[in-house]
């Protein structure tokens, strides 16, 4: 395993005068990409991360002031004249602003991690989806089955059990759940931090929302004072199909910046089938690189691999609706935002009525033999 190399310069510099491009990030190449690939994420490093990491692989460079990674690309991506990458840690270490307002306010970021559903209520910019990084959202619903058990064929037993439902403010599904009346009005509290107190004080007699590929393995094996199972139910399981972390691009760059992006999706698809084929390598040094930002925020070898058995097992990391990693289902997209325009229309954001599956994703730069030997759901 090559150790990550820790730099007090700026990355992209560093970066750029490694690959002797005498360019900076933003310079094009004659394809049309950028020799600099700057990739803005969701969250801290994690393997629903993992097919972006992966261009990079292990030893690349860490920037643990701004909390970036970054590297040349690995040869076997290396398409349109990118010579190398950097990702960007979202969430709290840029403030809890959306990744999709770094395509408005820095020009060097070309992609940004999005969740389908922000890419339809034109969060902070007008985007458009090129690739589903994962097939279905691991955002679950999770209870201790020792006292429930709750199943997707009967949804309505959840409201039934009046249980309060810790969760974050703000998320779309939460809406759709209330309105589906799988959930009540009165059990929402959204208070949840992603802290296990809550949980702990109540000995799990609540509901809990979280990442399956996350908090399942955290609450059987890390968090002692509960050290137990937990069951769960996907999101995605109770009718509401969101697209996680999809790759979106400004949607005004789409046909500029086409002759790069048919060369890159492939390869963005590619990374995603080769991580999940065989994790251990990227995953490791997504352990490597949290520990050195040195944060609340930690991977471990046995969490990523509970993570990877759980995305494999559900089809969060698979082919979807067909043999293609990474496309849309378009028939999907449309059940999307028939649900989720509503939501974001009724919160005041004005969303068009009439929105069209085309207004937000693209399979135009998909290549359809692109496939893996996961789970078809």
């Amino acid at each position: 395993m090559q150790p990550l190399l820790k730099l007090s310069a700026p990355l992209a510099v560093l970066l750029l005068l490694a690959a002797a491009c005498g360019s900076d990030g933003t310079a094009q190449n004659a394809s049309g990409c950028p020799a600099h690939l700057v990739i803005q994420t969701d969250w801290w490093p994690e393997i629903e991360h993992g097919g972006a990491y992966q261009l990079i692989g292990a030893g690349g460079a860490v920037d643990n002031e701004r909390f970036r990674y970054g590297g040349p690309i690995q040869d076997r991506y290396a398409v349109g004249g990118v010579e190398t990458v950097e990702i960007r840690t979202g969430g709290d270490a840029i403030g809890g602003q959306p990744a999709l307002g770094q395509l408005l306010i820095d020009e060097d970021v070309y992609i940004a991690f999005a969740n389908l559903s922000d890419v339809i209520a034109k969060t902070a910019i007008d985007s458009t989806a090129v690739m589903a990084s994962l097939d279905i959202s691991p955002q679950m619903i999770q209870w201790d089955p020792s006292r429930y058990s709750f199943s997707a064929d009967r949804p309505e037993e959840l409201a039934a059990s009046g249980l309060p439902i810790l969760y974050f403010e703000g998320d779309a599904y939460m809406e759709y759940l209330v309105g589906a009346r799988i959930i009540t009005a009165e059990q929402l509290d959204p208070s949840y931090t992603g802290s296990p107190d809550r949980w702990l004080v109540a000995e799990g007699d609540v509901l809990q929302t979280g990442f399956a590929t996350n908090e399942i393995f955290r609450y059987e094996q890390e968090y002692t004072e509960w050290g137990k199972p937990v069951d769960f139910l996907l999101v995605h399981d109770l009718g509401f199909p969101d697209y996680p972390a999809t790759y979106a691009v400004a949607s005004d760059r789409i046909d500029s910046e086409a002759t790069c992006l048919e060369v890159l999706v492939p390869v963005l698809q590619q990374a995603w089938v080769d991580f999940l084929t065989e994790p251990a390598a990227t995953g490791q040094a997504l352990i490597d690189i949290n520990a050195s930002f040195d944060t609340y925020w930690t991977l471990s070898p046995t969490l990523n691999e509970r993570g990877i058995e759980i995305m494999k097992a559900t089809g969060i990391g698979g082919n979807g609706s067909d043999d293609t990693y990474g496309n849309f289902d378009i028939d999907r997209v449309q059940t999307l935002i028939d649900l989720a325009v509503p939501i974001f229309r009724g919160r005041g954001i004005d969303v068009a009525v009439d929105l069209e599956p085309t207004d937000v994703v693209t399979n135009r730069f998909i290549d359809p033999s692109i496939s893996g030997p996961f789970t078809q759901r």
